[in-house]
This record gives structure tokens, C-alpha cells and sequence, in this order.
């Protein structure tokens, strides 16, 4: 009863403290279609996943690999280690209780976010490793930036759709005082994290790009200008080729984790891997299920329209990754290939696709086959429902080749 007490009372204490946060914040945009997770459900995702995390806890899931290993990168790049592990924790504890953890069954969950954090350093350390003190690489700073923004991306538990809502991060973010304390802690602003996020709103073009853009100048724009001048500025620039110098380099860092996001799944992960993850991004981005292979490829297609930003981001990763990546790019080309020349074969009608349900012979009919019963028929009426339409043949001929 005292523990229960005692969570209540500092579960209220953050509540109220977020509440004044807030009303501090001047640059805090509203969004009135996020409330609240419900505390119901967040007990109910604690409980559901408790076998999950017993696993996870004991290095024995995907996720704990991917923690592991990001915990070793950051740390050879500098970043304190209890820091690290403490907010990988709470990014997957969070993700998790949210229902954006490995039970959830879209693109956007916590796998993808660990997924795109290692990718991103991954890269990035190796830019860093290569640069000698040339200024067109990441600074200490920027890979602290890029650390946070990577791995909370996607944090919109309020989300209707798969696709997260920028603006709902940016709330989930102000909101959640531990993940303000932890950013703190690092020295670097919440408002330049919430900025690189908005740049990788996808598709970054017409009106989603106009609104990013607005409010990554707004959010660079309020920053205490003298807390993050570095020694490379000169103190004679004025205010507003600073600003402008500013929010071109966030934007870039925003452009550089929105290529390594977009990426990160398909070098990292085998052919099985990558399937799961097209069926997953196909929910997200609104795919009909029979143009999976087709919307892959115009998906890794439009990659060329980044092409500048593409070729920064696979010089700084291993050859086995680049490799993979490319593999995997051609595995969905040659599927796609195959399905275009089946499809002609069938509008042509020099193939034909039938079914035939045969019945089962076994000792209790005497070796006679068996009658398809209801539930049977229903069952093949519904997959013949859900052929697209150029593979379909006409229902009186499928009734006739299938009963």
C-alpha cells in the first residue's frame, strides 16, 4: 500500500511539474488531438509483455542485441555509458508500455527506432573517424543530437495511423519529464532535438515540407544564441546569417537521419528480415498488399531523388551493410520483374490461374472423398476475394475449376 502510495504521489509530482514545464515553454506548439496514454493501458502493456521483457533483460531478444550494441558504438563516440543505458532503457520501456514495443504490428516501433540509432552512429562514427578536423563532418555535439532524435523519431503512442504525426512527438517529448532530464543532462537543447525530428517527416516535399520547415526555423530560432555558439563562429556575424547558418546545419543533420532511418532495416537485416518489413511499411505508408514488390521499388527508387545525402550515408557504413542494402533492393526489383511478366501473361491470356479444392480420402469414408463442407468453401471464397484483380478469373469459372 505505502509503494502504491508512493508511485501515485511522484506519478502526480511529474504531472505537475510537466504542467509548469509547459507553461514556461513560449515556443511550445498546442495539439489538441493528443491526451494523455491511459495509465490502464500502460499496466495492462507491463503485464502483456512481462515474458518479453524477462528475455529482453537476460540479452536473449533482437531488441537487447541492437541495445548492446548501440551502448558499445555510443561509447567508443564518447557518450557517458550510465547516461546511454539509461535512456535506451527508457525509450524501450516507453515505446514498450505505449504499445509501440515488439508486440506492435506495424513499421514504427521500437525495433525500427534501436534499428535506425544504431545505423545512424553507425555511419555517422565512421564520417567522424575520417574527417580529421574537417568541419563538413559531425561535430561532439551533433552525434548527441543525432543520439536522441534517432531513437525517439517515432514516439507518437497517440497515433491513429502507423505513420506518427510529427507535432504529437514534439507533445510526447515536452511532456515526459524524464526524457527532458536525461537531454538536460547531456547539454543539449530539447528544441534542436524536436527540429531534426521535423525534418524527417516523410515525404519531405509540398505541404509537409513547408510546415516542417516553419517550425524548424521557429524551434532553431528561440535557442540562447551565446549557449550554442561554437568556436568555429565568428563573433561578428550577425543575428540572422547565425540563425540561417543554424537552421541549415540542423536540417542537415535531419536530412542525414532521415536517409539512415529510412535505410537502417533493409542493411541491416537478412531476406526474411526485410520481407516483414516491407508487409510492415506498406501498412504505413498506405500500400495495397498486392503492389508490396512494386512500392518497394519506387520506394528505394525515390532514394535517387537523395541521391547527395544516399551516397554520404552508405560511404560511412561497413561493406557488408552496403552490401546487404543493395542485395536487398534487387531482391525486390527481381520479384517485381516476375510479377509484371506474369501479370502480362495473364491480361494476355496465355495463362490462366485455377483452384481446385479436392476432397479428403481417409479410413472414415471408406477411402471416399470426403464432402467440402461450408466452412471450407467460405474459407477459399474469401482468398479468391482478396486475388488482385489482373489474376483473378471470372467467378462462374472459378466456381466451376474450384467445387
Amino acid at each position: 500500500m505505502i509503494i502504491l502510495l508512493s508511485s501515485f504521489t511522484k506519478k502526480f509530482i511529474n504531472i505537475w511539474n510537466d504542467g509548469n514545464h509547459n507553461r514556461h515553454h513560449t515556443n511550445t506548439i498546442e495539439n489538441h488531438h493528443v491526451t494523455p496514454f491511459p495509465w490502464g493501458r500502460e499496466l495492462y502493456q507491463r503485464i502483456k509483455l512481462f515474458p518479453w521483457w524477462i528475455k529482453y533483460n537476460f540479452g536473449l531478444t533482437e531488441e537487447s542485441e541492437l541495445k548492446d550494441k548501440i551502448i558499445h558504438l555510443a561509447i567508443e563516440m564518447n557518450l557517458e555509458k550510465r547516461w546511454i543505458k539509461k535512456i535506451v532503457r527508457h525509450a524501450v520501456s516507453e515505446f514498450s508500455k505505449k504499445g509501440l514495443g515488439q508486440d506492435y504490428y506495424g513499421y514504427h516501433n521500437i525495433n525500427h527506432e534501436l534499428e535506425a540509432t544504431y545505423f545512424t552512429l553507425l555511419s555517422a562514427n565512421s564520417h567522424v573517424g575520417r574527417s580529421n578536423g574537417n568541419n563538413n563532418t559531425f561535430t561532439n555535439k551533433d552525434i548527441k543530437y543525432l543520439f536522441v532524435s534517432a531513437l525517439f523519431h517515432d514516439y507518437d503512442p497517440a497515433k491513429q495511423f502507423d505513420k506518427p504525426n510529427e507535432e504529437s512527438i514534439e507533445w510526447f517529448l515536452r511532456n515526459d519529464s524524464k526524457i527532458r532530464k536525461l537531454i538536460d543532462i547531456l547539454g543539449i537543447d530539447i528544441n534542436i532535438v524536436i527540429a531534426i525530428i521535423y525534418r524527417t517527416a516523410y515525404p519531405f516535399k509540398g505541404e509537409i515540407a513547408e510546415n516542417a520547415i516553419k517550425r524548424i526555423q521557429e524551434l532553431v530560432s528561440v535557442v540562447d544564441q551565446v549557449k550554442e555558439k561554437d568556436d568555429n563562429d565568428c563573433n561578428n556575424i550577425d543575428n540572422v546569417n547565425y540563425i540561417s547558418k543554424r537552421i541549415e546545419h540542423y536540417q542537415r543533420l535531419g536530412w542525414f537521419l532521415s536517409v539512415c532511418e529510412r535505410i537502417a532495416g533493409y542493411a541491416l537485416g537478412n531476406g526474411e528480415h526485410t520481407n516483414k518489413l516491407a508487409i510492415s511499411n506498406a501498412h504505413s505508408l498506405g500500400w495495397h498488399p498486392a503492389m508490396i514488390n512494386e512500392e518497394s521499388v519506387k520506394y528505394f527508387d525515390a532514394l535517387k531523388q537523395e541521391d547527395e545525402m544516399l551516397q554520404f550515408v552508405l560511404k560511412g557504413i561497413p561493406d557488408n551493410l552496403r552490401k546487404n542494402f543493395f542485395n536487398n533492393v534487387e531482391y525486390f526489383q527481381n520479384y517485381y520483374k516476375k510479377e509484371k511478366k506474369i501479370r502480362n501473361l495473364v491480361i494476355n491470356g496465355e495463362i490462366i490461374f485455377v483452384c481446385k479444392v479436392e476432397g479428403i480420402k481417409n479410413s472414415r469414408n471408406n477411402g471416399k472423398s470426403s464432402f467440402i463442407d461450408l466452412e471450407i468453401r467460405n474459407r477459399v471464397l474469401n482468398i479468391y476475394n482478396k486475388l488482385p484483380i489482373p489474376l483473378k478469373v471470372g467467378e462462374r469459372d472459378f466456381y466451376i475449376f474450384t467445387f
